[in-house]
């Protein structure tokens, strides 16, 4: 989902990749590309699977190429607020 005020773009990662989304489950792993700040966030639901978070790491090298001017942050407990509010909106 990307919103015109902040630019926040949410893709979750599937087998075949990362796909742009609206909705998160909490087994899902997702990023959440900040283009107003220039920053990848990784996310990882609370029911995610070890091996899929792992898959997804290092699939990420993908987007990591496609925003490679921007910084990467994993640690979730330092996300900014607007990044977590985005990944709570798309919680279904």
């Amino acid at each position: 989902m990307e919103t015109k005020e902040n630019k926040l773009k949410v893709y979750k990662f599937q087998q075949k990749g990362w796909i742009q989304t609206e909705q998160l489950l909490n087994d899902d792993i997702a990023i959440v590309v900040d283009q107003t700040q220039n920053r990848i966030y990784f996310w990882s639901g609370k029911k995610s699977k070890p091996q899929a978070i792992e898959m997804a790491k290092k699939n990420l090298l993908i987007k990591k190429i496609q925003y490679s001017n921007y910084q990467y942050r994993n640690n979730q407990a330092e996300f900014p607020s607007p990044i977590m509010e985005e990944i709570t909106k798309s919680l279904k």
